[in-house]
C-alpha cells in the first residue's frame, strides 16, 4: 500500500496547480491561495481578477475578437454613482440618511452583432453583504437599468451590464465570459454574492 504523504490541503492544491491541463487563470488563484492562506486582501482580490482579465482577454480574441477594451477605475472621479445609505432602524428619531458615491472597479468593453456591451464589476469579498453594499448594489443596478432603458430609447446600440463579483464567482464569470452567456444578463448569471445581496437587499 503507498503511504499517503499529502497532510495538508495544500499539498492537494499543488499538485492539481502542477498538472498541464490545469488553466493559467486556476493556477494563478491557487497560488495565491497558498501564498496567502486564503487570506487575500480587496487590493489582492483585484488584482487577481485584472491577471485574469488578462489571460482571458488573449484567449477570447483568438477564438472571436470579442473583448475590445477594458479598464481598472481609479477609485474616485472616474465613474462615480451616487447610493443612499441609512444609519438607524425605522423607527429611531435619528435615523440618518447619506448619499456618498462610489466608483465599480472594471470596465470591459466587448462587441458582438453590432451592439458594444459594457461589464461594470465591482469586486468584493466573499459573503460581504454588509448595509454599504447591499445600498451600492441596489443603486448601481437602477443606475445602469435607467441608462440602459435612455440608450434604447434613443436608438443607441450599447447596453450596461453590471455586477458585484466576488474571488468565488471568478471560475464562472470567465465561463460565461468566453461562451458569452455573460451578456444575457443577470438571469443568466449571478454570483454568490450578488445573490446574497438580492436575498437580503435592504428594507425600506
Amino acid at each position: 500500500m503507498t503511504k499517503n504523504t499529502k497532510s495538508h490541503t495544500k499539498d492537494y492544491l499543488l499538485e492539481y496547480k502542477a498538472k498541464k491541463d490545469t488553466p493559467k487563470w486556476l493556477a494563478l488563484l491557487i497560488q495565491k491561495v497558498i501564498d496567502t492562506n486564503a487570506k487575500i486582501s480587496d487590493d489582492e482580490k483585484k488584482i487577481l481578477f485584472q491577471e485574469l482579465l488578462k489571460e482571458n482577454e488573449i484567449d477570447v480574441k483568438q477564438e472571436a475578437e470579442k473583448i475590445k477594451n477594458w479598464l481598472k477605475s481609479r477609485d474616485r472621479g472616474f465613474y462615480g454613482i451616487e447610493y443612499s445609505l441609512r444609519y438607524g432602524n425605522k423607527e429611531s428619531k435619528t435615523r440618518k440618511y447619506t448619499h456618498p458615491t462610489f466608483n465599480p472597479d472594471f470596465f470591459i468593453k466587448i462587441k458582438k452583432d453590432d451592439i458594444e456591451y459594457f461589464l461594470v464589476v465591482e469586486i468584493k469579498a466573499d459573503k460581504d453583504d454588509c448595509d454599504d453594499n447591499k445600498a451600492k448594489y441596489k443603486y448601481a443596478k437602477e443606475h445602469f437599468e435607467r441608462l440602459n432603458e435612455k440608450l434604447k430609447e434613443q436608438g443607441i446600440k450599447q447596453e450596461y451590464i453590471f455586477h458585484f463579483l466576488s474571488p468565488n464567482g471568478y471560475t464562472t464569470f470567465f465561463e460565461y465570459l468566453k461562451d458569452e452567456r455573460i451578456l444575457k444578463g443577470q438571469s443568466k448569471f449571478r454570483c454568490e454574492l450578488e445573490n446574497l445581496l438580492e436575498e437580503n437587499g435592504d428594507d425600506e
